[in-house]
């Protein structure tokens, strides 16, 4: 699979885009790139979203990876204004593990190489 680097890039550029949208004012992000795995985290203070959102972000990034989407689309994310790419992101990631407490969001992307 080409173009690695780039496209958890473009994951983290997705999550900070999002908490943006939801009103976040400090953003962490890192990105670990270990030899079996890459984690993606972002932890955004201040933000507000209520628990249909939540859950449907949860929906959106907890879906089964699909390589051949992924391989096609992942140029795609942070290309549009209107809309979220979570989505796309769900499809491009194993596991989720999402955290919203006290207007603290907490998203770790995990990603089998």
């Amino acid at each position: 699979m080409k173009h690695i680097r780039q496209r958890n890039a473009r994951i983290a550029e997705e999550l900070i885009l999002f908490a943006y949208r939801y009103g976040a004012e400090d953003i962490d992000l890192s990105i670990k790139n270990k030899p079996m795995e890459t984690i993606i985290y972002i932890k955004a203070t201040n933000v507000n979203i209520n628990n249909d959102t939540l859950n449907t972000i949860n929906n959106l990034l907890n879906v089964e990876r699909c390589s051949q989407m992924e391989e096609y689309y992942w140029n795609l994310t942070g290309e549009s204004d209107i809309d979220c790419e979570l989505s796309l992101i769900g499809v491009m990631c194993d596991k989720a593990n999402i955290n919203y407490n006290s207007n603290t969001l907490q998203i770790e992307l995990i990603r089998k190489k």
